[in-house]
């Protein structure tokens, strides 16, 4: 009797659900998590920015984006990221117009097919077509406007619009003019012959006026003037040099357009495997001879020094030959 009542209680009881329906609802509730996390986070909790209260500093009344990306998200994505990091508002995005290579001046495209022989020449159609968009720019600016211009790849530190007003409140204080205020540049030139010149502004930050001797390219981020940008459709049409090319002559050749040079950069560029990643990807964009000497006396020392020990050379071989063979005659 024990024996048959222990049967039956071992015998499986029907489950009145079906047989997946436990694996069905493991499915569904971790499916929904996925979708919390990754969609609906985003949807019902609004981006908190790390500065509540940001005012667009410098007085800057509009905001250009320049995008080469075919993706409109990429743009947007960075304008807010760039929004809750500067407190820059009021954003325009430009993108990078088409170039025909026929339209450009004669000596442009004479550069284009032999090659450029300086960092400042145009090197493709590329960087004409950068040019053209910052040029756009620069003719829809209105009388009394400041505006700041922005690589679409351009980053900013969590520290940026505390910098930034810093730096606007110096230069209130102070009244120093400009035209130009680059927020972000690669930096060709050195600075220690304008030392007396630099401005310190305080926390570790410099401002540095760029002057004939100074250089600069790939600016990232930069604010300008109406005045300025008036100086700078002056001088950019024809296009025959880059845009840094342009902004550094400008102070060289005229020395009442102000150009103004953050120290260390509030935007900051890609770092250095991106930058040997584009190098390897655009060899054309490469120029060596770029960063060749152009003094005559360079390149006379050198053949002097190469001469000297070609001589040198033969005279040691000459002697060796008849050290081991004297029946030659000496040098």
């Amino acid at each position: 009797f024990l024996n048959h009542d222990r049967r039956e209680l071992m015998k499986p009881v029907a489950s009145p659900l079906p047989a997946g329906f436990f694996r069905l609802v493991i499915v569904s509730v971790c499916l929904c998590l996925f979708i919390y996390t990754s969609i609906g986070k985003d949807l019902t909790v609004p981006i908190q920015s790390p500065l509540p209260h940001l005012y667009s500093p410098l007085n800057v009344t509009r905001s250009f984006i320049i995008s080469s990306s075919s993706v409109p998200s990429n743009a947007e994505n960075s304008i807010e990221y760039i929004k809750r990091k500067t407190g820059f508002d009021n954003f325009n995005i430009v993108r990078i117009p088409e170039v025909n290579i026929s339209d450009l001046p004669l000596y442009t495209r004479y550069i284009l097919e032999t090659g450029r022989h300086d960092i400042l020449q145009i090197g493709s159609v590329e960087i004409v077509a950068l040019f053209k968009s910052h040029h756009s720019i620069w003719s829809r600016m209105r009388e009394g406007d400041i505006c700041v211009i922005l690589d679409e790849d351009a980053s900013f530190s969590d520290q940026a619009h505390h910098q930034l007003s810093i730096i606007d409140k110096f230069i209130r204080l102070n009244d120093i003019p400009f035209h130009v205020l680059v927020l972000g540049a690669d930096r060709v030139s050195s600075t220690s012959h304008v030392q007396s010149q630099i401005f310190d502004v305080g926390e570790g930050m410099l401002l540095v006026p760029c002057r004939k001797q100074c250089s600069f390219r790939s600016p990232r981020a930069y604010i300008l003037t109406y005045e300025g940008a008036q100086l700078l459709l002056r001088y950019s049409d024809p296009i025959e040099i880059q845009l840094e090319g342009l902004l550094s002559l400008l102070p060289r050749f005229r020395p009442d357009f102000k150009v103004l040079l953050a120290t260390p950069d509030l935007a900051l560029g890609p770092s250095v495997l991106e930058r040997i990643r584009h190098a390897v990807g655009n060899p054309s964009h490469a120029c060596l001879k770029c960063h060749m000497p152009t003094s005559n006396v360079f390149y006379i020392g050198f053949w002097v020094v190469l001469g000297v020990i070609w001589i040198a050379s033969a005279i040691y071989y000459r002697c060796e030959c008849c050290r081991r063979d004297p029946s030659i005659p000496p040098a």
